[in-house]
Order: C-alpha cells, then structure tokens, then sequence
C-alpha cells in the first residue's frame, strides 16, 4: 500500500504546485515540499510525449517543480486534478520496486498568462516509478511521465474561475492552516 501511494503522492504534488500559479515563491515552495513527501531530493524525473520525444526532464524535485510550474504557466493552467489508476507493483528487492500507473489529467484553463480562452487540457498517460525504501519510508528515485493522448474541450465557469489562490478544495494539510476569502464564485 505504500508503494501504491507514492501515485497518489505525486499527483497531489503536481496539483499543490499549479493551485498556487498565481504566486510563483509560494508554488515552488509549497510544490517542493509535496514533492518530498513522495520523491528523494535528487529524483529523476523525465517527461516524454508519445513514448520517444522527450520534453523534458529534471535531476531534483526543485527543477521538476519549476519545469511544473513554468508549463502551467506557458499554457494558462490555472489548476489540475491528476487522476490515477491502475496501479500495477512489481517487487524488485526487499526495498525496492517499480511502480506502474496509469492517469488522466484534466488541466483547467482559465485566467492565468497565455489563456485566452477558458478550455480543459486533457492529457493521458502513464508513468513508471522506481522505488525505494528509505529510513522505513518507501520514495521514488527516478519516475517517467508518458503522455500520449491529448484533448481539448472548450469550456464556461458559471461558478467562478480559480484565481490561483490556494483555495482549491480540501486546504494542503502540509502547509498549515491558512484563511483565505479568494476563490469564492461571483455572479
């Protein structure tokens, strides 16, 4: 089940990073803080389209989050929800092991730089994780994003946009409690 949840880790990772696009400190901060609760400091993370082209990568969870961070931002994402599943484990020692998975991920676009129009960015893909079992905790050392299906759904709001304020659902336990009064709908 630990090893499971080191998916269910990174893609709330990925999510804390671009709920807080509107402040750029406080997403790396907070990015990089939900990264370690799942990857090694100096995991290696590459991402890769269709299986071959490589569109990035990143040799620590400080360079994955910026790379995060700067694609939300390029592309006007203003939050995600990564969706994961199927999750296949295969053992590879008594403290190591490959991880599998599969997801979808709605990227909602709206109000941040470079959207011009409110859409949902569907991406699908896969991902394969190496693990290791570290001081009791099980962490991924080197994972491998797989994009290889795309779509885009132009969308309305009618309750409201994400501002980019943090204040996106159930608050980041992570980072303490905070009050916050953005992120309400207006109509």
């Amino acid at each position: 089940m630990a090893i499971q949840n080191t998916q269910a880790c990174y893609g709330r990772a990925q999510d804390v990073v671009y709920r807080n696009y509107a402040n750029k400190s406080r997403a790396e901060r907070e990015g990089v803080a939900a990264f370690g609760q799942c990857f090694t400091p100096g995991a290696n993370v590459t991402i890769t389209v269709h299986g071959t082209k490589v569109l990035d990568r990143a040799g620590n969870i400080r360079a994955w989050t910026r790379f995060v961070y700067q694609f939300g931002q390029a592309n006007g994402i203003t939050s995600t929800r990564h969706l994961l599943g199927n999750i296949e484990v295969k053992l590879t020692g008594a403290n190591s092991a490959i991880v599998y998975s599969s997801g979808i991920t709605p990227h909602f676009v709206g109000q941040g730089a470079g959207a011009r129009h409110p859409a949902i960015d569907w991406i699908i893909g896969n991902y394969r994780g190496v693990v290791h079992r570290i001081n009791g905790r099980w962490l991924i050392t080197s994972f491998r994003i797989n994009a290889d299906e795309f779509a885009q759904a132009n969308v309305t709001y009618p309750l409201g946009v994400s501002n980019g304020s943090g204040n996106i659902g159930f608050p980041d336990p992570s980072a303490g409690a905070r009050s916050s009064t953005t992120g309400s709908a207006r109509h």
